[in-house]
């Protein structure tokens, strides 16, 4: 019974990260710094904006090449390195570089990293899911032109050609 209780405490007491888009477990302070995106001229690299698919092929078809990184905050994979890594990857391969976060976990994770690109996360609310899984796909075949049910992995890195998806990688080329 004394273990019951117990076990029934722990679940209760528990926070689970990742099913959803964890917004409503954020701090005022970090909610306060979360914005919808109106436009991409004025980004301010201490916000953090809510984008669809859509949005961002939109702005992608005036840039000549485009790096879309996906990413979940305090990732901890070989693949994933800290935000500089991929920002000096963009600049020396002349990539308009897009850092878009597929959820609100650990936010302060990426907020302290040092980097000179905006934030994005994906605006779940726009995809009509609070599930991190689902609403990370819509986002991630809208953005290349798959079916919405497709669920293969095939990376995180999303390489595109004025405005045209051309590629997806599980790396950077120099980090392989």
């Amino acid at each position: 019974m004394i273990l019951a209780i117990f076990t029934g405490l722990c679940f209760v007491s528990c926070r689970v990260n990742g099913i959803t888009d964890d917004y409503g477990k954020l701090r005022p302070a970090e909610k306060a710094r979360i914005t919808d995106l109106i436009s991409f001229e004025n980004v301010d690299t201490s916000k953090v904006y809510r984008i669809t698919a859509t949005q961002l092929l939109t702005q992608m078809e005036h840039e000549d090449k485009s790096l879309v990184y996906i990413f979940k905050n305090g990732c901890k994979t070989k693949n994933c390195h800290p935000l500089f890594v991929y920002e000096n990857y963009a600049a020396s391969n002349g990539y308009s570089l897009y850092l878009v976060m597929n959820g609100y976990a650990d936010l302060n994770e990426t907020l302290i990293q040092p980097r000179k690109q905006p934030l994005y996360a994906i605006d779940a609310k726009a995809y009509g899911n609070i599930y991190r899984g689902v609403y990370t796909r819509l986002f991630k075949n809208e953005l290349i032109g798959k079916p919405a049910e497709y669920d293969e992995y095939e990376g995180a890195l999303f390489l595109f050609k004025n405005g045209k998806y051309e590629k997806t990688m599980f790396a950077l080329p120099s980090t392989n």
